[in-house]
């Protein structure tokens, strides 16, 4: 009697328990989507020039989407655009003075970058039209349209830190240095350069953070995997460089994989029979194939030539190899190295940049091989490496011309390098309490970042 009145009480406590950890996450879920709120909600206002990361054909893309649904290849950015480019000038580069911002001037389109031709041609239109319904509440609360659009960054940056943070309590890291990882994504200079401008680059963390908490509960509930593939193909319609962390789950599942077969007889037959790594690599392969299609169609309905922004560079070998490193560490520098940014994102992008490379490295490092600690390393940074190079090759074959890539083209990749950190601080009871100081300091100073 007296056993089963304890087992009892301890299967109640175990109950409380449970639902006080459950509501403890639901309170940091919303203190997260707060922060992401507060982030995008204070620098928006503030903004008075324009995005120098193509902000500017982002802008007419929005205004357009609605109307046409697609920029064209050779299409003429629109004179809303033109007017807010030469009314606003372009922070950090400059280059149009007051006296641009007349209707001579804009009416114009030689006088603008790319001749006035558009860029963004080379994107579906899936993401401007989703900014657009999200910009539209805004809209009619008498926001105009370019903040509006801007403000719906809080959204993608909301998701991203509540994903992440769910992802990393599926991986039992405790819940403040869950909290604090989270939070230093949202504090960080990539959030203010992505997700407080009309960026591309703003589902860019949310598709990470997805993709990791989607393939971890694929791990135990298999049926979950074919929602991986669907969002798999949705994020490469967003932007092509959102696949690298999908890319990096069917690593993952291969990994794994092999490690689960190891020592049975026939090992590859058993291998390529795996469920989770047969659907995630059908799903980077259909997302790859959709790009293709996308790439068929951008060329069947051009109406002139794209033009170039910038000057193409060599594609030599050597650039091919430069490309190798250009993800790890600097991934989560922003758009504009910390310097150019400002005073506020230094630090934060000092933080971050020591967690991904000894998040990734320490934790591949210290882990046995093929454990699932060690595969999720390994795989992210296999992925990180060799997808720049990728990467730039298909942005020589979609627009013609090779650019070396930037940092921020990784962004996508975070979430996985700081699930590696957490998991390789997740003993360490002393760090917790100092995590969380600075990723408020850090969280902090981006809400200074100046204008």
């Amino acid at each position: 009697m007296q056993t089963d009145t304890q087992g009892g009480s301890g299967g109640a406590t175990r109950l409380f328990r449970r639902r006080d950890t459950r509501f403890w996450e639901r309170a940091v879920a919303v203190l997260l989507m707060v922060a992401s709120a507060v982030l995008v909600g204070v620098h928006v206002p503030k903004h008075i020039a324009v995005s120098p990361i193509d902000e500017y054909m982002y802008i007419d893309y929005v205004a357009k989407v609605s109307s046409q649904g697609v920029v064209r290849t050779g299409e003429g950015v629109s004179e809303f655009a033109r007017a807010y480019l030469a009314c606003h000038n372009v922070r950090n580069v400059g280059g149009w003075p007051e006296t641009h911002c007349n209707p001579q001037s804009i009416a114009d389109p030689n006088g603008f970058p790319n001749r006035g031709i558009t860029s963004a041609d080379i994107y579906t239109p899936a993401y401007f039209a989703i900014t657009r319904v999200l910009a539209q509440p805004f809209v009619m609360a008498g926001v105009d349209l370019v903040s509006a659009a801007r403000l719906t960054g809080m959204f993608w940056l909301a998701l991203a830190a509540v994903a992440l943070f769910f992802a990393l309590r599926r991986l039992l890291i405790p819940m403040m240095l869950s909290a604090s990882l989270s939070l230093l994504m949202v504090g960080s200079s990539a959030a203010f350069w992505s997700n407080t401008f009309i960026s591309t680059d703003a589902p860019a963390m949310a598709a990470g953070a997805v993709a990791l908490l989607l393939a971890l509960r694929a791990s135990e509930h298999r049926s979950a995997v074919w929602w991986l593939a669907g969002v798999t193909v949705v994020a490469a319609l967003l932007k092509l460089q959102l696949l690298l962390p999908f890319a990096a789950v069917a690593v993952f599942f291969m990994l794994q994989r092999l490690s689960a077969v190891r020592g049975r007889p026939r090992p590859l037959a058993t291998f390529f029979k795996d469920r989770l790594v047969l659907i995630t690599v059908g799903g980077v392969l259909a997302a790859v194939v959709a790009q293709l299609a996308w790439m068929v169609v951008r060329s069947a309905i051009a109406v002139g030539d794209a033009g170039a922004l910038v000057a193409s560079a060599s594609f030599t070998p050597s650039a091919l190899a430069d490309e190798l490193f250009r993800f790890i560490p600097a991934l989560a520098e922003g758009a504009l190295d910390p310097a150019s940014t400002g005073g506020g994102a230094i630090i934060p992008v000092g933080v971050l940049t020591l967690l991904v490379s000894g998040g990734l490295i320490g934790l591949w490092g210290s882990s046995r091989g093929l454990s699932m600690e060690s595969n999720l390393a390994a795989s992210t940074i296999l992925v990180a490496t060799v997808s720049a190079p990728v990467l730039a090759v298909v942005s020589a074959v979609l627009t013609g011309q090779y650019i070396a890539l930037v940092p921020r083209y990784g962004l996508s990749l975070l979430p996985f390098a700081l699930a590696c950190a957490g998991l390789l601080f997740a003993e360490r009871r002393a760090l917790r309490i100092p995590f969380l100081v600075v990723a408020v300091l850090c969280y902090c100073l981006v809400l200074t970042i100046p204008q």
